[in-house]
């Protein structure tokens, strides 16, 4: 009886300089090793720190939102709701379910 070789040995076989101890680990055969993950540049690590997403929350947010609705002459909050309300003739109710199932009110 003959010994055939494993798919790894014949594998092995054909490199030139075959690993000493294969890594298959994973599955598969493994010739790169760990890679080294690369240092983060500045821009990446305050994109990853809590830094950045403070700021925009809380400055370029607002200031953004304020002068996409015409800040500082246009409507606040308040009247920009009442605003929609009108052009879309929704009325507000006291009792806003009541009315969905045509109740009448107390």
């Amino acid at each position: 009886m003959t010994d055939v070789p494993s798919t790894m040995d014949r594998v092995l076989a054909l490199l030139r300089d075959p690993p000493a101890e294969p890594d298959t680990s994973a599955g598969y055969l493994d010739l790169l090793g760990p890679s080294a993950k690369p240092s983060p540049s500045l821009a990446q690590s305050v994109m990853q720190s809590t830094f950045l997403p403070q700021i925009y929350e809380r400055v370029w947010r607002p200031i953004g939102f304020n002068l996409a609705k015409g800040w500082p002459i246009g409507p606040d909050t308040a009247t920009e709701h009442a605003m929609a309300r009108d052009y879309t003739a929704i009325r507000q109710h006291r009792y806003p379910l009541m009315q969905l199932v045509g109740a009448q009110r107390p």
